[in-house]
């Protein structure tokens, strides 16, 4: 009887290891800070690829898979690296400027967006990162691209001319469209 109980004990155990041996790689693959990938060095984790899938779905984008997030997270981390290599960083100001001018088009202010994206379950870091990254990413484009644009000034007149001489037809009545037989 005393034997029954400590193989008992022993093949509980064994089964209590095997399950922790095993068990433990779902648990390990399922960790929110493991890096899903490594761009230049840095980590994408599997929280920001979750964070920013919730985020662009209620952005309202169009199908927002994990591999789109994913690949979204990616380009984001290639555009840090460009602008890092040309000495570009986003300024705490210039960082709050663009929080405000992303959360205006909804309507709100930055601290009202980011609550509203906290109470849908999305950090305020994931917001912050996305603005930073279109904030340094247009600066790098400022510095690469407006060198190379050569606009005349007889470009720019004939611009105008052809704005000023376009007719914009803001309404136009069902009356002046039938013509009297």
């Amino acid at each position: 009887m005393i034997w029954g109980q400590q193989m008992r004990h022993f093949l509980s155990g064994l089964a209590i290891s095997a399950a922790l041996i095993t068990g433990g790689a779902p648990v390990m693959a399922q960790n929110l800070f493991q890096p899903v990938i490594y761009v230049n060095d840095r980590a994408v984790t599997r929280f920001e690829v979750e964070q920013r899938t919730r985020f662009m779905q209620l952005l309202g984008a169009p199908a927002t898979s994990a591999a789109e997030a994913e690949q979204a997270l990616i380009d984001d981390r290639l555009r840090d690296f460009a602008a890092k290599q040309m000495g570009i960083a986003a300024t705490d100001q210039g960082l709050q400027e663009g929080l405000e001018e992303f959360a205006s088009r909804a309507g709100l202010s930055a601290a009202e967006f980011t609550a509203q994206l906290e109470q849908a379950g999305v950090d305020h870091q994931t917001f912050r990162d996305f603005v930073a990254a279109g904030v340094v990413w247009r600066a790098v484009i400022r510095q690469r691209v407006v060198p190379t644009i050569n606009v005349s000034e007889a470009e720019i007149d004939q611009e105008l001319t052809r704005q000023v001489e376009t007719p914009i037809l803001s309404r136009v009545l069902v009356s002046e469209l039938i013509i009297p037989a």
